[in-house]
């Protein structure tokens, strides 16, 4: 199942989503993943602007994917539109939702049926009992 995080940017609803091609394309903009936290927890001129490029990248990935589902979407904003409506909250806000985006992407959902530990032990007394 894909998952995007949602966030609204200028009254438009955007989604943010962290998949493989997003995962190559995140590498190439920070210059490896070591680099990411970084980038994401620094104030820097240069650190935003990577932040925007990123933010940008993970909204291309979360509008192809829905459109590819069916979802009529809009045009997105490039990157001059929105470093230019960008205030300093938003940019806390964009923050946390790129790591969400991230967090969730590279998250994977367990099936707690198929891997619960087994007592043995337990279960050769269980055996015993009927």
């Amino acid at each position: 199942m894909q998952k995007c995080i949602k966030y609204t940017f200028c009254a438009r609803e955007l989604w943010l989503m962290y998949n493989a091609a997003a995962m190559f394309e995140v590498i190439d903009i920070v210059g490896g993943t070591d680099k990411l936290d970084s980038v994401l927890l620094s104030q820097t001129p240069e650190a935003v602007d990577k932040l925007f490029d990123i933010f940008i990248c993970l909204a291309q990935n979360g509008n192809a994917a829905r459109k590819y589902i069916g979802y009529d979407c809009d045009e997105l904003p490039g990157k001059e539109a929105v470093a230019a409506l960008t205030t300093v909250d938003d940019i806390a806000r964009m923050r946390d939702a790129v790591m969400n985006a991230i967090i969730v992407g590279a998250g994977r959902e367990v099936n707690f049926e198929e891997d619960v530990e087994v007592d043995l032990g337990l279960e050769e007394l269980k055996k015993k009992r009927t």
